[in-house]
């Protein structure tokens, strides 16, 4: 995983490639009736690719779609050079990295394929800002999704790995999804979050709502990636797999007070609080209402809303 946030390039990038498609509204991608998906594979469902960068460039909008839930997929085996690996940097290294504003994804499944030692080989970045997925995955086993930068909203996607695999510095809030912890893989506890928010003032942080933490071998919610680290589970069903002290200070050793660890109202046999660590923050009223409320959280100007309706689409985004 990175040591510090890392800043998206604002400069002219290489235009994208030519997968992708014109809309008058908006782009797409892999949509229904478009085969640029499976046209560089012999699978009529994926894109088997080295890594796809999603430049910083002037769209209003850009929807990708694949139809059902994890309907296409898009995966690349590669782990990270200061890892073992052979790219340099995350964004080298990631199957998918989406350095755009304005970005939605619907049914896509991402995937890092990489299956040596268990090392940084990340399947997702996100640099953009005012970007969602719907009903697509996240497979990989450390450092999945990099949550990096700016707003994001998750809803009904799968996300999969063992050590710190929702990580990153973004303000994101995760709304039905299923999270599938691959903790025996390491043989001892993984780690789900690794959040990194930078200050008090930062409105970064990680919400999981109405989400479903299952897998297999021990795991902890999250571990601190600095002092202000905030993540929050609010009425989640925890498996089992749940340590019962809940939390790591990790990167707050010594400084837990400054880091804002919940897991609130959740159920499921994973969700007894008796042994949480000490330091875990009992949030209520207002404060509570804050990290939940995705309009208090990160959509105070109703960007979410105004994004497209996912076909099929009859959830709640709230």
């Amino acid at each position: 995983m990175g040591t510090a946030p890392l800043q998206p390039s604002r400069s002219p990038l290489a235009p994208p490639p030519p997968i992708l498609h014109q809309h008058p509204e908006s782009h797409r991608l892999g949509s229904s009736g478009e085969q640029p998906m499976g046209s560089n594979t012999s699978e009529a469902r994926g894109l088997q690719v080295p890594t796809l960068l999603f430049p910083s460039l002037a769209f209003t909008f850009f929807l990708i779609l694949g139809g059902k839930l994890n309907g296409k997929m898009v995966s690349a085996g590669i782990p990270l050079k200061s890892s073992g690996g052979d790219h340099g940097t995350v964004k080298d290294t990631a199957t998918f990295t989406v350095m755009a504003d304005n970005f939605m994804a619907s049914g896509i499944s991402f995937r890092n394929t990489y299956n040596g030692p268990i090392v940084q080989a990340p399947t997702m970045m996100v640099y953009g800002d005012k970007v969602s997925f719907y009903k697509c995955a996240f497979i990989g086993i450390q450092d999945t999704l990099g949550d990096m930068q700016g707003r994001h909203f998750y809803h009904t996607c799968n996300i999969e790995g063992a050590v710190d695999f929702i990580w990153g510095f973004g303000q994101s809030q995760f709304h039905s999804c299923s999270i599938r912890s691959r903790g025996a893989l390491l043989g001892g506890p993984g780690y789900i979050t690794a959040q990194g928010r930078q200050s008090p003032q930062d409105d970064g942080g990680f919400v999981f709502k109405y989400c479903n933490i299952l897998g297999d071998g021990k795991t902890y919610l999250g571990r601190a990636y600095s002092i202000y680290a905030r993540v929050l589970f609010y009425e989640c069903s925890l498996g089992g797999n749940v340590v019962p002290q809940g939390w790591d200070p990790w990167k707050s050793k010594g400084e837990e007070n400054d880091t804002t660890f919940c897991d609130s109202t959740c159920s499921g046999p994973g969700s007894d609080t008796s042994h949480r660590v000490a330091w875990m923050k009992k949030l209520e009223g207002p404060e509570l209402l804050h990290l939940v409320s995705l309009r208090l959280f990160m959509d105070k100007e109703g960007w979410v809303e105004a994004q497209p309706v996912p076909p099929g689409w009859m959830g709640s985004r709230d």
